[in-house]
């Protein structure tokens, strides 16, 4: 699979359309943008930060893309946060059971990207090298016997 780009109307995919059509409009102020933009780019930014979490693992140069299997977990985020936009007050709409079940799992998931466990596909126009650290762990000096114990350093207090 390829790394792909969401747009506000795919929002509509993870949630009836009027559903997020309300989500969307309420309280929005006069010349207000669409909050829909930016509850996606917070998304792909969280995916992208976890995915790039692991070493082996690299980002594309668009920095609006993910990997399209993440493509229905960003979708449920981006409804999420257009949901959590309306607290006002500590008083947020209540998220289904299932919607926090997703939300759950999609954490898991995220974390399971970060630490490598599960496998993204690779872009076809990753970051260059000097853009990206690779961040890997080079050992430097494995543990010797010990010159300073407890015993040899009981005076020095």
């Amino acid at each position: 699979m390829s790394w792909i780009t969401l747009s506000p109307a795919d929002i509509d995919i993870a949630k009836a359309g009027p559903q997020v059509a309300a989500l969307r409009t309420a309280a929005l102020a006069a010349g207000q943008a669409d909050p829909a933009e930016d509850a996606l780019a917070r998304t792909v930014l969280h995916i992208r930060q976890s995915v790039r979490s692991y070493r082996a693992n690299r980002l594309d140069a668009d920095p609006a893309s993910i990997p399209a299997e993440l493509r229905s977990l960003a979708l449920r985020m981006a409804y999420r946060e257009l949901h959590q936009r309306l607290d006002v007050a500590g008083r947020a709409l209540a998220l289904t059971d299932d919607d926090r079940r997703h939300w759950d799992n999609d954490v898991r998931t995220l974390e399971r990207v970060a630490g490598g466990d599960l496998v993204v596909s690779q872009p076809a126009n990753p970051v260059d090298g000097d853009v990206q650290s690779p961040g890997t762990i080079q050992v430097v000096r494995t543990a010797g016997k010990r010159q300073a114990t407890r015993r040899t350093l009981r005076g020095l207090r």
